[in-house]
């Protein structure tokens, strides 16, 4: 009998060589200022469908439980971000979201009372996320900017809540966010599922990780 698909055993030489590479990781990350922390693997399928739609569900390893409940293996951290937010309460707080895309972290902030502005540098994405809000009867705004042309975001100074979700794919994001960041102001809070610039990026920061691969920067 095989192992199930997307699965593999590891037998003792490959679980040795596994062991020593997560070894030298973990390492590598604690002297850069990471901090390891665990949660869980399983999320409700409809965290998943608020963020990407129902077509979403064909695409994820998915079942439902015991307990009649819809469940998912995570394979994305915006929607963890976006839980950590919708557990803020940030009624009359001005939000401030980079690098945007779909949104979801905006829409959730929103929804917990603050006023929010979600940023993009891709009209498509900035026109979807809009119309998206529009369909669930959120009220935020929404605009396009790029980061090396930030003046409306200054302009705006200080926010209360700085938002950014897997937004170090690049060297040069980790660089302009590295000069914007602590001109914006107010918490920020970064999700990044361990991108290769991110140990450089973070290391510039006083790091707390609040929730698996979310972390608060000072």
């Amino acid at each position: 009998m095989q192992p199930l698909p997307g699965f593999r055993d590891f037998l003792p030489d490959d679980c040795a060589a596994r062991n020593y590479i997560f070894a030298r990781w973990r390492d590598i990350a604690r002297r850069y200022g990471f901090v390891e922390w665990d949660g869980p693997v399983l999320e409700p399928t409809d965290l998943y469908r608020k963020k990407s739609g129902a077509e979403i569900v064909d695409q994820l390893f998915n079942f439902t439980d015991k307990g009649d409940r819809e469940v998912s293996m995570r394979p994305e951290l915006t929607p963890t971000l976006a839980r950590v937010v919708a557990g803020i309460d940030l009624a009359g707080r001005r939000v401030l979201e980079l690098g945007a895309g779909l949104g979801l972290p905006s829409l959730a902030a929103a929804l917990r009372g603050g006023d929010v502005l979600a940023t993009d540098w891709a009209d498509d994405a900035v026109e979807l996320l809009l119309e998206n809000a529009g369909r669930n009867g959120i009220v935020l705004r929404a605009k396009r900017v790029r980061w090396d042309e930030p003046q409306s975001l200054l302009d705006g100074a200080p926010w209360d809540l700085v938002l950014c979700a897997d937004v170090l794919y690049e060297q040069r994001n980790a660089d302009l966010l590295l000069e914007l960041l602590p001109r914006l102001g107010g918490e920020l809070l970064l999700a990044d599922p361990g991108r290769p610039f991110a140990a450089t990026f973070l290391a510039h920061w006083d790091v707390e990780e609040v929730a698996e691969r979310v972390y608060r920067l000072r």
